[in-house]
């Protein structure tokens, strides 16, 4: 494959062809032989948030992953450099809400070998937001299959209700307002898939958050997904957020035979082969979660950013390459979530001062999810010797999180770690314990954190492990790396 430099200047030189002219192209040229799109986060003009513009981009993903076969990386902007490695379909679009209308205007671009990286651009009028995102679809060198009536919310005003209610996905702010919403549109609109998977996503978030019980809202958040499924079967999306609540139940298998049905249906979507590589490296199968990661990473368009969140990386050894699948574009802060695994990733690599500086970035984060703030002032607090106030902190972390119904294992271990960490080694085995028994059983990291190195010798220890291996034996039986075409 060829590499070519791509500089934002000329990504935002004369637009090469308007609207009408870009239909025409489409009806001369018909699909390109790419099967990668990189998509940027909409761009806002008017009557619409951010965290609004940000949901509409997450049903585009959805359209180009199920009905175009898309890999789509999404992006909040371009990196600049830019460097596209082979082939690929660039997508920005400018977003406003004119009444009930959407007006959605397409700007794309192919790259790589026999393309010039000209800008298309399609700005047809405002119209219902469904026959808009359809519009821009068809503008597209694409061959998408007919569009799916169960996809999209048909009525406008539903359209709307849904990008806000999904829109607190972002702002992770007020999730029980907008999973009441989601669950009144859902009453409105039975058969709509995206309904569903929004309900299910909030509904996911709340249960991984809410110290209070949730009784029931497990089943409720997977019934939601399986209802999403049923209506568009594979939707990448509702798989993902299946898998995880199944995964952090420690139901692997049961996620693992989800995902496989999938990936063969939506071979390239990103979104199954990250839901994949969680799945995969919880239970502790480090050879289909690097063969995930190596999938993704061919798939990929957001180079030099490398895909997310790469923690099988880590576990498998390789903590550079952990650590550079948590760099952002340039110019851009980190999220707070991106800034913990920084600080964690700094800490791991003795980079104290970095940690420490990492991790209060993700305590002032307020979008970001509230036990993983609390997280990073404990391991704050410890690098700057706050012993006290660190053991304190845990001790409230952890009483927070024991009415939680699916408390997340790899969560419970990094607590386990920062447990080690303060000195704490009953704790840190307790908390072991109880992320092996909600499902986190990567023994391989059980073993080579090097929080956990004062651990190994001890017989407790030695007996958690023996009950790791057994269950990750158990699971590396049913599923090799074949299984899900890698």
């Amino acid at each position: 494959m060829t590499r070519r430099m791509l500089p934002l200047t000329l990504l935002l030189a004369t637009f090469a062809a308007l609207s009408a002219g870009a239909f025409g192209w489409r009806r001369a040229h018909r699909a390109t032989h790419t099967h990668r799109a990189l998509l940027l986060d909409p761009v806002v003009e008017e009557g619409i948030t951010s965290f609004e513009a940000q949901s509409l981009g997450s049903l585009l993903m959805d359209a180009l992953e199920t009905r175009a076969g898309m890999a789509v990386t999404p992006l909040p902007r371009l990196p600049e450099p830019y460097q596209p490695e082979g082939g690929l379909l660039l997508l920005r679009t400018r977003v406003a809400r004119r009444g009930a209308d959407l007006s959605l205007t397409l700007e794309w671009a192919e790259l790589g070998p026999g393309h010039d990286g000209a800008w298309h651009v399609t700005a047809p009028p405002p119209g219902a937001p469904d026959a808009a995102i359809e519009t821009a679809l068809d503008a597209l060198p694409l061959e998408p299959t007919p569009a799916d009536p169960a996809l999209l919310p048909h009525d406008p005003g539903r359209f709307w209700e849904l990008l806000k209610a999904d829109g607190a996905v972002y702002s992770n702010v007020d999730l029980d307002s907008a999973l009441a919403l989601t669950q009144r549109l859902a009453a409105e609109e039975p058969r709509c898939a995206a309904i569903q998977a929004s309900m299910a996503h909030l509904d996911t978030l709340r249960i991984l958050q809410d110290p209070q019980p949730l009784d029931g809202h497990v089943d409720l958040a997977l019934a939601a997904a399986d209802r999403a499924l049923a209506l568009l079967p594979g939707y990448p999306r509702a798989l993902r957020f299946a898998s995880r609540l199944l995964s952090d139940q420690g139901r692997q298998d049961e996620a693992l035979n989800r995902l496989r049905e999938g990936l063969r249906l939506h071979h390239r979507s990103l979104n199954l082969l990250l839901a994949l590589d969680y799945a995969t490296r919880t239970a502790g199968l480090l050879d289909i979660a690097l063969g995930a990661r190596e999938r993704m990473a061919a798939l990929w368009t957001g180079a030099p950013v490398a895909p997310p969140v790469g923690f099988t990386y880590l576990y498998a050894g390789h903590p550079d390459a952990f650590e550079a699948s948590l760099q952002t574009p340039p110019g851009l802060r980190p999220d707070g979530f991106t800034a913990f695994n920084l600080g964690y990733a700094a800490l791991i690599r003795g980079r104290r001062e970095d940690a420490a500086r990492r991790f209060q970035d993700a305590e002032q984060d307020a979008a970001t999810e509230g036990h993983f703030r609390a997280l990073a002032k404990i391991f704050r607090f410890q690098i700057e010797g706050r012993t006290a106030d660190a053991r304190q902190a845990l001790d409230v972390l952890d009483r927070s999180r024991m009415g939680l119904q699916v408390p997340d294992g790899e969560f419970t271990f990094t607590m386990a770690e920062a447990a080690a960490f303060l000195g704490e080694e009953g704790l840190a085995m307790d908390l072991a314990q109880r992320a092996f028994s909600q499902g986190f059983v990567c023994a391989s990291w059980y073993r080579a954190s090097p929080f956990m190195a004062a651990l190994q010798p001890l017989p407790r220890w030695q007996s958690i492990l023996q009950h790791v291996d057994d269950r990750r034996g158990r699971l590396a039986a049913l599923h090799r790396p074949k299984d899900f075409g890698l």
